[in-house]
């Protein structure tokens, strides 16, 4: 601070020098005091360290709430980029270890049998996988992603949207259960194409994608849309119906967008029986690939209240209502089970889970 009282008090001498030297007639000379001032300010401003300035400029600006949340996001989001390679580059070196550590205990004729034996198990499962896809593609359960609201999005929107897709495709492998996926609305210049195309080699898998709007593909009276602004609840989940699922991720949480465009077009509407099984924190949206873990996970094991506490985030729940009616389950022992364990527990694996932010 002394040193900017500093620079101020000397261009207050460059100037009375210059007035002075014209009330006395001494035109000749301003010049030369002009230049003298001019020198004694510069030496003086070499001598203010800038990153005083900065500091003091720094210190009347104090950052939001929300500025200093999205400077961490950003600082979390590069420091992952940078240990990505590092960690994959690891996580092979370990393998290559393992590999080796069984290899050197065996002689040559062991190590070849082990090898093939390897490859032969690696070419199973490869053709296992291949078979499930196929049968999800043609005879799964139907999913559809309700494309037709892509333009409302920004680039982070859709960017958390492909990949909330890609995990809820994978889950659907993981779970070994076939889910036969669609998407409608989409075509190949949308961004969000481009980024399951670039970030999650879209043309691998087995899904079927359509410009035409859902309700033009599917007969309507198998149609059921999920919608957290449906009145309805949905009870059970068919193989002969098709789940309508917006691929929308809204941060601001747009209310009626998927309810009002289904009831436009006199769709039934549905929404998940969350109410009625835990008490949430603040909304009942959830991210596309939890709606589409939850789908999975009732079709496996048809309780509504396991489902919940294996799938929901933590931080939308509130607490578990262990009262509620399982009616209709025909799982009733591990329901049972479910009940002598405490929320809390529940709550506790559910953290180790990955939870995308950003709202659906």
């Amino acid at each position: 601070m002394g040193n900017t009282e500093g620079v101020d008090k000397a261009e207050g001498e460059v100037t009375e020098i210059s007035a002075k030297g014209k009330e006395e007639g001494h035109v000749e000379n301003s010049n030369d005091d002009l230049d003298e001032g001019s020198r004694l300010l510069a030496s003086l401003a070499n001598v203010v360290d800038q990153k005083d300035v900065d500091k003091v400029n720094k210190r009347g600006k104090k950052k939001t709430k929300k500025e200093k949340k999205k400077e961490k996001r950003e600082y979390l989001k590069e420091k992952r980029k940078k240990n990505r390679p590092e960690e994959k580059k690891k996580r092979k070196e370990k393998k290559k270890n393992e590999l080796l550590k069984i290899l050197n205990g065996l002689n040559s004729s062991e190590r070849i049998q082990f090898l093939n034996e390897r490859r032969v198990i690696r070419e199973e499962k490869k053709k296992k996988r291949q078979e499930f896809l196929m049968k999800a593609y043609n005879e799964g359960y139907k999913i559809c992603y309700n494309c037709s609201f892509l333009s409302q999005m920004g680039e982070k929107e859709v960017s958390s949207l492909a990949k909330q897709v890609f995990l809820g495709y994978h889950y659907m492998i993981k779970e070994q259960l076939p889910v036969q996926f669609h998407f409608t609305s989409l075509i190949n210049s949308d961004e969000f194409y481009t980024q399951l195309s670039e970030k999650y080699a879209l043309e691998k898998w087995r899904v079927h994608i359509h410009q035409e709007d859902y309700w033009n593909l599917f007969p309507r009276e198998k149609i059921v849309v999920l919608s957290p602004d449906a009145e309805e609840e949905l009870t059970e989940v068919r193989d002969d119906e098709v789940y309508v699922i917006s691929a929308l991720v809204d941060r601001s949480v747009s209310k009626n967008l998927s309810f009002s465009q289904a009831s436009l077009h006199n769709l039934v509407t549905k929404k998940l029986p969350i109410e009625k099984y835990f008490k949430k924190k603040k909304s009942n949206v959830l991210n596309v690939n939890t709606v589409v873990e939850i789908l999975i996970s009732f079709l496996k094991n048809k309780n509504w209240m396991k489902v919940f506490k294996e799938c929901v985030p933590q931080k939308k729940v509130l607490c578990f209502c262990n009262g509620a009616s399982t009616e209709g389950h025909r799982d009733e022992e591990a329901d049972g089970d479910d009940e002598k364990k405490t929320d809390e527990r529940y709550l506790e694996d559910n953290e180790k889970k990955y939870v995308n932010p950003d709202p659906l």
